[in-house]
């Protein structure tokens, strides 16, 4: 553990890398301030809105009929083997009108897969807005209710599972082909491979998060569990949605919400149970064990009897850091395919693991240390931090780890460093999503927290507690103090640093339930940070 005593010397490299990035952020917001992104405007954003309300109310949603699609290029009436004498074909839906009209105007939704050219995909115009699309349009379907698929969720034909996920997978294959492109927008193809259909791997925690952001506003009363699944998830969270639907039943609630609760239940059940969580790191085990290049890594998912939840938290997270090297440079497409598959199983296990060790330990400085590291190792593993700000994050934390005596004053500014990732990676997921943000949440106002779902759902949420601690921990060394009514407040983070006099209000968990409404020239003391 490293001991806190008086030195003089900074290290010149940590400032030489604060530097560089300050330099890069300037040059990046001169960048963006000479080229801002335009907002589209509004007259096409109210066309664009009554548009997509024709196809919330309609049944065929932004589809017009079912149609088989042939080799040759003829259209033709939904008949079995329709294509037979045209080289084969698919059966699908045929974009309406409505849907061709809100394409031109820069909004693709309802997307059908096996419809998709690899030329419209791929198209190099605006960063490849269209991939960038695709997970946003995902997450409107997900968190409000279908949104355009509202009432053609189940139009039947439109289209075919098969056909989508053999396309998906054709899609996938050719976008993993170039590693230097993979490299460069890992965080992306990280999202693609969770969205474009092609029979791998789901992101239980995802759905998890958005069923329960669907019943919260549904019902205001379940919104402290959404809270605990957003904050603090664990395996006594199952029994805590089973005991709201117990008391909502006794109230005559509404029988959909309660199913979908139900279904909530047992979803957490698959997730955080014994069973679950050994069955989906045995999956992935034995995926490594199918490929030479992947094999020697198969000792990071086997865990061992003797193993501490330090040394799970350590391998996994070194393991998605081992990942991420290899599926940009040494692995093939179907290979990087499935490896991909695996990311969100692994993620899933590391976080839980993090979360039981902070919520069940005390731990030490060293400690506390570890478990960042481990957490850094997988948020560069999962795309989140890049290559420079992930080696100076390592260079800055070994040194802590590795030396016998560092300064308070060192201690503190390391921590003031932790403390960046946050917004660095929030940077990089609004980065990424740019344009389809901008012009996502004009259309939808729910597309705006979008950043925010990826964030919750990633490693980043038991690095802020940890950062915390370790703020905290640092800022006593050095002899700061938070005061709250002339008392020591050492729990207190400040979110707007600095002086303001206005009225002091204190939110409680019950009040966020409620969704209160908090005003500017307010003091706010919140038991939680909310969006």
């Amino acid at each position: 553990m490293p001991s806190l005593i008086k030195q003089t010397n900074r290290t010149k490299s940590t400032k030489q890398w604060l530097l560089v990035i300050t330099i890069a952020f300037f040059l990046l917001s001169s960048a963006i301030h000479a080229n801002p992104l335009a907002a589209p405007d509004n007259k096409v954003v109210a066309e664009a809105k009554e548009l997509v309300n024709t196809m919330i109310s309609n049944v065929r949603g932004p589809y017009q009929r079912i149609r088989w699609f042939c080799k040759d290029g003829t259209t033709l009436p939904p008949k079995a083997f329709a294509c037979k004498e045209h080289g084969g074909g698919r059966q699908h839906a045929e974009y309406s009108k409505e849907r061709q009209r809100l394409a031109e105007l820069g909004w693709h939704v309802g997307t059908i897969f096996a419809a998709l050219t690899w030329e419209e995909l791929w198209s190099e115009n605006n960063r490849h807005q269209r991939l960038r699309e695709l997970p946003l349009e995902n997450y409107l379907i997900q968190i409000d209710d279908g949104w355009v698929l509202r009432q053609a969720r189940y139009y039947r034909g439109r289209v075919q599972i098969e056909d989508e996920e053999a396309y998906g997978h054709e899609l996938l294959l050719k976008l993993l082909n170039d590693p230097v492109w993979i490299d460069n927008n890992f965080l992306l193809v990280r999202e693609l491979v969770k969205v474009i259909p092609h029979s791998g791997g789901e992101d239980l925690t995802q759905m998890i998060r958005r069923t329960a952001q669907n019943l919260a506003e549904e019902d205001t009363t379940f919104e402290k569990l959404r809270i605990e699944l957003h904050s603090n998830p664990s395996s006594n969270t199952a029994e805590h949605i089973r005991n709201w639907i117990t008391n909502s039943r006794s109230q005559k609630y509404n029988t959909k919400v309660l199913n979908e609760a139900e279904s909530l239940a047992q979803q957490l059940d698959n997730l955080y149970g014994e069973s679950g969580r050994a069955k989906r790191l045995q999956s992935a085990a034995k995926i490594l064990s199918q490929h030479r290049e992947l094999e020697h890594l198969t000792y990071l998912i086997i865990k061992s009897d003797a193993e501490t939840p330090m040394q799970t938290l350590q391998r996994l997270g070194s393991l998605l850091e081992k990942f991420r090297s290899l599926i940009t440079k040494a692995l093939n497409p179907k290979t990087r395919l499935r490896v991909l598959d695996t990311y969100s199983d692994i993620e899933a296990e590391l976080r839980l693991t993090a979360s039981e060790i902070l919520m069940n330990y005390s731990l030490t400085r060293k400690e506390a240390l570890e478990v960042m590291n481990a957490l850094l190792y997988a948020s560069y593993g999962t795309g989140l931090l890049t290559k420079r700000e992930f080696g100076l994050l390592d260079e800055t934390l070994k040194k802590l780890l590795v030396l016998t005596e560092v300064s308070a004053e060192e201690y503190y500014e390391a921590s003031r460093i932790f403390n960046l990732v946050n917004n660095w990676v929030i940077g990089s997921v609004r980065y990424t999503f740019a344009e389809s943000l901008l012009r996502y949440t004009a259309l939808n106002s729910k597309a705006a927290k979008f950043a925010e779902d990826i964030i919750r759902g990633s490693v980043m949420f038991p690095y802020a507690e940890v950062a915390k601690h370790i703020s905290l921990d640092a800022q006593t060394n050095i002899g700061i103090q938070h005061l709250l009514f002339n008392q020591p407040a050492t729990a207190l983070l400040g979110l707007n640093p600095g002086l303001a006099i206005g009225k002091l209000r204190i939110v409680t968990d019950e009040d966020l339930s409620h969704k209160v409404t908090l005003s500017r020239d307010e003091v706010v003391v919140l038991p939680q940070t909310v969006s």
